[in-house]
């Protein structure tokens, strides 16, 4: 996933997110060194269609699902690769549900993904661009610090993200054990760059 496409994509779903009267979407990501140059292009992206961000840093993807719903923001994106290399980072998209996006909102950003690729995309004037900022404690939030303690075993990350605050995974441990699995349904929309 490149640069270009996580802008383009934060842009179409802030073209129907926005329509839909979402004003703030709340941005995790895991801990590869390539998420802060797609949290980057989100934002910018984003931006540009005159939709706010919360940025939260790296938590786990069911923290951010989480936060979607207990957060001012209307909305939850993650980018994480999950247990795979850092090329093959996704983007998951969540309602402020913390459920994936509906069918019709997930081909309805895919539409104007395909423009944006296509033929560019168009930035809101000046005084309507997105605003940024940053939330420092996410992490230790009731709800998703139990979140980032009591990942899923099939939420272990072996491939550079985080099962518990700050504790990285072994390669020989790629699941945390004893957890609880994360809420029925909670996966989001996610794209990827193929």
């Amino acid at each position: 996933m490149t640069p270009e496409f996580a802008m383009k994509l934060g842009w179409a779903a802030g073209k129907v997110l926005g329509a839909e009267g979402v004003s703030e979407v709340l941005i995790g990501k895991d801990t590869r060194a390539s998420g802060y140059m797609l949290e980057s292009a989100l934002e910018a992206g984003l931006s540009a269609a005159g939709v706010n961000i919360a940025l939260v840093g790296p938590l786990p993807t069911p923290a951010i699902a989480y936060l979607a719903t207990t957060f001012r923001a209307n909305a939850g994106l993650v980018i994480s690769a999950s247990h795979n290399p850092f090329y093959d980072n996704g983007i998951k998209l969540f309602s402020n549900s913390g459920h994936k996006l509906t069918d019709a909102q997930e081909e309805e950003i895919e539409r104007w993904l395909h423009r944006a690729l296509e033929q560019g995309m168009e930035c809101v004037s000046s005084e309507k661009l997105g605003k940024v900022r940053r939330v420092e404690d996410a992490a230790g939030r009731p709800g998703a610090a139990a979140q980032v303690r009591h990942r899923a075993p099939a939420e272990g990350d072996g491939g550079s993200g985080k099962c518990r605050a700050g504790q990285p995974l072994r390669q020989a441990d790629r699941r945390c054990p004893g957890l609880s699995p994360a809420a029925p349904g909670s996966a989001g929309a996610r794209f990827t760059a193929r």
